[in-house]
């Protein structure tokens, strides 16, 4: 966690926000908002899904940063080209 924390906080006094990856656990979730991480994705949190088979609500829920807009149309279903 030590290493999260240093990250969060050069990432932090960049003026960056931080995303948390695999986050599995209520403890997880719990330890890096001690350490001030601003967001979370994993298991825990939701499934993953496609864009395309997100429902207009939930894509509305979405902070700015991982709305459909930001995310290109190059990038669904595995094809990153």
């Amino acid at each position: 966690m030590a290493v999260v924390q240093s990250v969060n906080e050069i990432a932090h006094f960049m003026g960056k926000k931080t995303v948390a990856e695999l986050v599995q656990s209520p403890k997880a979730v719990e330890r890096l908002r001690k350490v001030g991480v601003d967001y979370g994705q994993g298991f825990y949190i939701d499934m993953p899904f496609y864009v395309e088979d997100a429902t207009e609500e939930m894509l509305a829920s979405l902070p700015p940063v991982l709305s459909a807009t930001e995310t290109g149309s190059n990038t669904r279903r595995g094809n990153r080209t």
